[in-house]
């Protein structure tokens, strides 16, 4: 069963790729100016080919290069808000045979126009009033009532009902027909579908708030059925069997101008449908769950992206629609996706797949097969301008799956992993170039568990400096695991020593650098002013800050004494607890690493928890892509759960919100939007920037001094590792060399 939802289906043109799993999508850009947010498809010239209406202009399809413009053309600025052009849709409103386009502005201060078709004649097109206003932001145009005719969806005077045409005189003013008693409805009002709701074959409307059922009657008033879907309300609804149990499920956005997407499961309830919700997608912190997060999903559409048989779901993130500070997150990427629907028997859910990072969305998103090769294909506008997206389904690919390396891994050729050579030795070059002194000699790249790309010296065993941290969290999650300790248990609990000047500090204070700790002897050494301490085990009467968890300070000798908390707990050396159970089982060289130790207390070894002052990991690029493995399978090592993949999940997303303060001010351009449990996470910092734009957005790195980086990539399957004693590049660096391996990625 499937939505009736569905507008009519359906670029100066600049020419590029996206590749998303087996999909590669060719970018057109049809104009880079902003002049509508609504956007969709027609064969307008009656030529037979699909053409696409975006705004005051038509480009003539196949190769949507040749514009027509149909009313006079007014680009808009892109801070202040939007155009008069919000929604766009094709019909033949006059019976002569010829597409007619019909251009709704914004909610509040614009009329409602439909323009004639000239039949081939030059110029603009003659225009006829529609209605004064249509309200709602998301108004569908399509047969709601089962006449056969389209009509708008939308509300008048506070009650909901259809804008019909008259179509004995389609230049007449158009009339409003209430289906709904009167309530309370903002014009402003987000989250509007038409389907069928109850599986009786007749469409009904769903809202925000619930769902009306039309009667058999068409002239009675539709029964209300309250259930609220989103928090401040979606965009486009759907109804549509999601599960595949028989029913129709509902899809919404949970706040367009928020976060979060939704599936709501249908259930009977006392005899009475009520549903469920299961999310998509979820805030910035929740990223890890789905693999991405973006605000803004005011725009979405159905369609089989991949022809499984099984609708899809596109959506992308609305650029600016309260200019470039109005709204959450304005400067993260304007990315544009599609979810695919996954049924593996048990449960449904929605794989994320992008499309493109630099187009966005407005209010209308279109899915059509444009050029007509069996492929919908995505069309979309925001304040960057308008783009159609070509889907290019790729050649089918074995499938290639992951291995675990053996004694050594096994070695593969690039292009039997999906990655392009020549494009791969691109990259590297441009790393080798950029990096450092120490180039690419200790390069790893890894991928499906198969090493296809080697530097010269990836056996050179030496210290990776703050990286060591990200082998200090994983301890505590293995005493995690164990139910030794929790994430809040209170570190004086463990050190009495701590309960003075730091008595509401946890493991999770230490884990994300927001504890406030500093040690005796914290004072800057040269350049060194983050921790230096050469006793971090003396706790410094006067914190960097209080409470716990208000600031976020990177500190090292806080790092030592966490460290130093998790020996008490494991009652050994973290080395060994380390060795036991990661090293050993995952095949790490038992003489190609070390951890080094800070002294003696308690009579254990504390080993460094930080990586200054002797206390280092000390570790070859070979063993460390093992360690990055374990990372991307999150834990698992052939049929062995070595360490939960909850913990996984949680240590590589971001724990540490945009909006946290530094606490210390030496040290303020990095942390907060991009910090889990001692593992850099490509989130946004706060000024709206993601930390790696070249990179997918579920890479996490562990980092460290001397340009020392393990990244791991589920996206792509892949983990990338290198080590040196260069310096510290930016990251730049980093995420133009990722973007470019992106190029290499073939399936």
């Amino acid at each position: 069963m499937v939505a009736i939802y569905s507008a009519q289906p359906f670029c100066r043109a600049e020419v590029s790729s996206t590749k998303t799993g087996n999909h590669q999508f060719q970018r057109q850009v049809l104009t880079d100016h902003y002049f509508c947010d609504g956007i969709t498809a027609g064969d307008i010239n009656r030529d037979g080919k699909m053409d696409v209406v975006a705004g005051p202009f038509w480009y003539e399809g196949p190769g949507f290069t040749n514009k027509h413009e149909f009313y006079p053309a007014k680009p808009f600025l892109t801070g202040p808000s939007p155009t008069d052009s919000m929604f766009s849709y094709v019909h033949d409103f006059n019976g002569d045979g010829w597409p007619d386009i019909l251009v709704l502005g914004r909610v509040h201060l614009h009329q409602a126009f439909w323009y004639e078709n000239p039949q081939g004649r030059a110029g603009h097109w003659k225009k006829h009033f529609a209605f004064h206003r249509v309200q709602g932001e998301s108004p569908p145009f399509l047969d709601a009532d089962g006449d056969g005719k389209p009509e708008l969806v939308a509300h008048w005077e506070n009650r909901w009902g259809f804008i019909q045409p008259d179509w004995k005189n389609p230049t007449n003013e158009w009339r409003f027909k209430p289906i709904t008693a009167e309530g309370k409805f903002h014009h402003f009002y987000h989250g509007t579908g038409i389907g069928d709701v109850n599986g009786d074959g007749r469409a009904d409307l769903i809202l925000d708030e619930g769902w009306y059922e039309q009667p058999a009657d068409r002239n009675a008033e539709w029964t209300r059925h309250e259930f609220k879907f989103g928090e401040r309300g979606g965009a486009q609804m759907f109804a549509l069997d999601v599960d595949g149990d028989g029913d129709n499920d509902i899809i919404s956005a949970i706040d367009a101008h928020g976060w979060g997407l939704a599936w709501f499961e249908q259930m009977k309830e006392d005899g009475s449908i009520t549903f469920k919700k299961h999310m998509i997608m979820g805030p910035r912190e929740e990223e890890a769950k789905c693999g991405i997060a973006f605000s803004q999903p005011h725009a979405l559409a159905l369609a089989d992206m991949d022809g499984d048989g099984l609708l899809d779901l596109v959506v992308g993130k609305r650029r600016w629609a309260h200019g470039p500070k109005g709204d959450i997150e304005p400067m993260a990427d304007p990315v544009l996706y599609w979810f695919r629907l996954v049924r593996d028997g048990v449960n449904s859910r929605f794989e994320p797949r992008l499309i493109d990072r630099e187009s966005g969305v407005g209010v209308q998103v279109t899915t059509a097969d444009v050029n007509q090769d069996g492929r919908p294909d995505v069309l979309t506008v925001s304040k960057l301008g308008a783009f159609v997206f070509l889907s290019q389904l790729s050649v089918a690919k074995p499938s290639v799956g992951t291995v675990f390396p053996g004694s050594d891994w096994e070695v593969a050729t690039p292009e039997s992993q999906g990655v392009d050579s020549a494009k791969l030795r691109e990259a590297v070059a441009l790393l080798d170039k950029t990096v450092g002194k120490d180039g690419v000699r200790e390069l790893v790249v890894i991928r499906n568990g198969r090493l296809i790309w080697q530097g010269d010296d990836i056996d050179k065993v030496h210290g990776v400096w703050s990286f060591t941290k990200s082998f200090t969290s994983t301890t505590l999650g293995l005493l995690i695991d164990d139910g030794k300790t929790t994430l809040d248990t209170k570190a004086k609990d463990i050190l009495p020593e701590l309960a003075a000047a730091y008595p509401e500090v946890t493991l999770r204070h230490f884990a994300t650098m927001t504890s406030g700790y500093r040690a005796v002897n914290d004072e800057p050494r040269g350049s060194y002013l983050h921790g230096p301490s050469t006793t971090p085990f003396l706790p410094n009467p006067e914190p960097l800050f209080t409470p716990p968890g208000s600031k976020f300070a990177y500190w090292d000798s806080a790092m030592n004494e966490f460290a130093n908390v998790l020996t008490r707990v494991a009652g050994e050396p973290l080395q060994e607890l380390f060795r036991r159970r990661i090293a050993d089982p995952i095949g790490m060289n038992g003489t190609n690493w070390r951890w080094g130790n800070l002294g003696t207390v308690g009579g254990i070894s504390v080993n460094g928890g930080s990586g200054n002052n002797g206390g280092v990991m000390k570790i070859s690029a070979r063993d460390t892509a093992r360690f990055g493995l374990l990372f991307l399978n999150r834990g698992k090592w052939k049929d062995r759960q070595l360490i939960s993949a909850q913990w996984v999940d949680e240590a590589t997303k971001v724990q540490v919100p945009a909006s946290l303060p530094h606490g210390f001010a030496e040290r303020t351009s990095e942390g907060p939007g991009e910090y889990g449990f001692n593992w850099w996470i490509n989130g946004i910092e706060p000024d709206g920037q993601r930390k790696y734009p070249g990179a997918p957005s579920g890479t996490y790195v562990g980092a460290g001094f001397n340009n020392n980086r393990c990244f791991v990539i589920p996206e792509w399957n892949m983990v990338i590792v290198r080590l040196g004693l260069d310096g510290n590049s930016k990251d730049k660096v980093w995420s133009d060399f990722l973007a470019k391996v992106g190029e290499a990625i073939r399936f």
